[in-house]
């Protein structure tokens, strides 16, 4: 459900940064800004406390096969936008209730919406695989203002419009372009679902993952129906 008023204890001037805000009904406010993540992904990594060192030796942790990285004793990129919330948001269920607040930068232009906590993070899961992920990375242009609070089918609606600007009236091009996207992503996100059973509590960020994947069947299946026609 989208909202147009910002709950009482946020104020339009502190989404001045990029971002999604969360407000739990314990009062827990969360900030995933994305200027800060770096710095806050690297102290994570770098701390045996946050993440033992038997884990980051697994396979399942290593970066993925397809990634120019594989081989390497690197922190995997898609998973830098992650880490540094697991310890706010992995108490909660996916089901959980909450306040989202997204902001492109631009306080005097947010989305408000009451949700579940598996719905707000499909934010985190979009960072993740397409602007993090360097398998993902050469999509950025599907996502060109898109919402990451927007329901799976409408979010459908704006890639497929995004696509068809980038490529014109070629369908054989769009429905190329669409099929590797939609491989290459949910392949990235299959490698990162492994990790994130090894190191979190509940289901909020594996279920978030498979919220983004549904967009991503919506928009195979309204291509092939457009197509069709």
């Amino acid at each position: 459900m989208t909202i147009t008023e910002l709950p009482s204890i946020f104020q339009k001037e502190d989404f001045t940064k990029e971002g999604l805000y969360l407000l739990f009904p314990d009062g827990q406010k969360v900030k995933i800004v994305r200027d800060e993540i770096e710095a806050l992904s690297e102290e994570f990594w770098q701390d045996p406390k946050k993440i033992h060192p038997n884990i980051k030796e697994m396979p399942e942790f290593q970066p993925c096969g397809h990634c120019p990285h594989h081989g390497e004793d690197i922190l995997c990129l898609a998973l830098r936008p992650i880490l540094p919330y697991l310890k706010n948001v992995d108490r909660y269920m996916s089901y959980q209730e909450v306040t989202a607040v997204f902001s492109a930068g631009d306080a005097s232009n947010v989305k408000v919406s009451k949700t579940t906590t598996q719905q707000a993070l499909k934010y985190v899961a979009i960072l993740s695989l397409i602007y993090y992920c360097e398998m993902g990375n050469r999509y950025c242009g599907f996502l060109k203002d898109i919402s990451p609070l927007t329901p799976p089918k409408e979010m459908a609606d704006h890639l497929l419009s995004n696509i068809k600007e980038i490529y014109g009236e070629d369908k054989a091009k769009i429905n190329e372009e669409i099929a590797k996207f939609q491989k290459e992503v949910l392949e990235s996100a299959q490698c990162l679902t492994k990790r994130l059973r090894l190191i979190c509590e509940n289901d909020a960020f594996l279920n978030a993952f498979v919220n983004a994947q549904t967009a991503l069947d919506f928009l195979l299946l309204k291509n092939r129906k457009q197509s069709a026609g």
